[in-house]
């Protein structure tokens, strides 16, 4: 009797282990940022508006919402305390008052450098018995599997 040889293709038992490995790794660093951006005076999801800010250097709230997976309220919602606080900058596009356009200010460029600082000590702790080839390598393969799974925006993005 012979055995089947497995296809080059991912059995569905290797994507529940891919699947699995990343909701734990997910929730490990999830859990791994709350206390430093609470430290810095924000919400996780705040932290991740500026980071996206600091990425793109100026946004509108439209694809903000989309980058983040969030309404265009919400945005608002999550805007409106780290503009008070100083760490976002909203401005109007003078071709359409419409369009409600956001950066970051220096004061938010400072505070994610506190934190990311701190989040790259926690993150180099847990990583360095691994091989630095392993680590770069995970990092390549996620950020091809997070292009991959990224949600379609208009004007590109997604698969």
């Amino acid at each position: 009797m012979t055995v089947p040889t497995r296809s080059r293709r991912t059995a569905p038992a290797s994507v529940r282990e891919l699947m699995d490995g990343l909701h734990r790794t997910i929730q490990g660093f999830r859990q791994m940022t709350l206390a430093p951006v609470a430290r810095a005076g924000v919400t996780p999801a705040q932290f991740w508006v500026l980071n996206h800010l600091h990425d793109t250097g100026e946004l509108a709230c439209g694809p903000l919402a989309s980058k983040l997976g969030v309404t265009l309220p919400s945005v608002t919602s999550l805007i409106d305390p780290i503009e008070k606080a100083g760490f976002v900058r909203r401005t109007r596009s003078a071709k359409d008052r419409r369009v409600v356009r956001l950066e970051i200010t220096p004061r938010g460029s400072a505070l994610l450098r506190r934190v990311w600082k701190e989040l790259e000590r926690e993150v180099s702790l847990r990583v360095r018995e691994l091989d630095p080839a392993d680590v770069r390598s995970a990092a390549r393969v996620l950020a091809v599997l997070g292009r991959r799974v990224e949600p379609a925006t208009p004007g590109g993005g997604g698969p």
